[in-house]
């Protein structure tokens, strides 16, 4: 078994379980203390009474990445909410300012959004999906179910405090409905909704430009007060 095998056995330990003894580590991945602690060095963690602490789940997904390492089998590794993470670093790394979990309510119904992410003028609201099948059917629900949340969002936008910061000194903001999935999807648009695997986020991102025209989204002008 090469190092790099052996050391993607350390990061998906670490990221099932964010702790681990080092002594533990090194005798599971049977690379040289030295070295380990070497590799290790490039990456969110902290050694600490002889027990390796993830920093940073998201980052550390992030780093093995550019090591080398498959995005997808890595994020199967890690907890839904580090998912939820992970995509907002990655719009991060797009320019993207970036809210997670973030809740608000629209002519008395509520709703949640597992991200937004705003760089003038859109505002991507994000529904992650860390779907291990996918079926055809729960694709088509999420997609229309986000295209809801991206009606209310645009009639609530302007009223809601804390994104009035977010999109200050705008004359409008494009609200782009979008499913971002582990897995590649059978569906690349639905309803207008853009689903994309995670490992072609930053690529979808850079391409917004090129197909804004034939995915939903919807225009909300704002006062000059804003």
């Amino acid at each position: 078994m090469s190092v790099e095998e052996k050391m993607l056995t350390v990061i998906e330990r670490l990221l099932a379980q964010g702790n681990v003894d080092l002594d533990a580590l090194q005798l599971e991945s049977k690379i040289k203390l030295n070295l380990l602690l070497e590799i290790m060095c490039n990456l969110p963690l902290e050694v600490k009474d002889g027990r390796v602490v993830v920093v940073d789940k998201a980052e550390l997904i992030l780093k093995s990445w550019e090591m080398g390492f498959n995005i997808l089998e890595l994020a199967f590794r890690s907890g839904w909410k580090d998912f939820e993470k992970l995509c907002a670093r990655i719009l991060e790394r797009n320019g993207y300012r970036t809210l997670t979990n973030f809740r608000f309510k629209n002519h008395d119904a509520r709703y949640e959004v597992d991200v937004l992410a705003f760089s003038k003028p859109r505002v991507l609201i994000i529904d992650c999906k860390r779907w291990t099948r996918l079926r055809g059917g729960g694709i088509r629900k999420a997609a229309l179910l986000q295209r809801e949340r991206g009606v209310a969002l645009s009639g609530a936008l302007w009223t809601l405090r804390l994104l009035q910061s977010e999109v200050k000194g705008w004359s409008e903001a494009r609200i782009i409905p979008v499913l971002v999935n582990i897995h590649e999807s059978p569906f690349k648009l639905h309803e207008g909704v853009p689903i994309v695997p995670i490992n072609k986020l930053s690529e979808f991102l850079n391409e917004l430009d090129a197909y804004e025209e034939d995915i939903c989204s919807f225009t909300v002008k704002f006062p000059r007060l804003l």
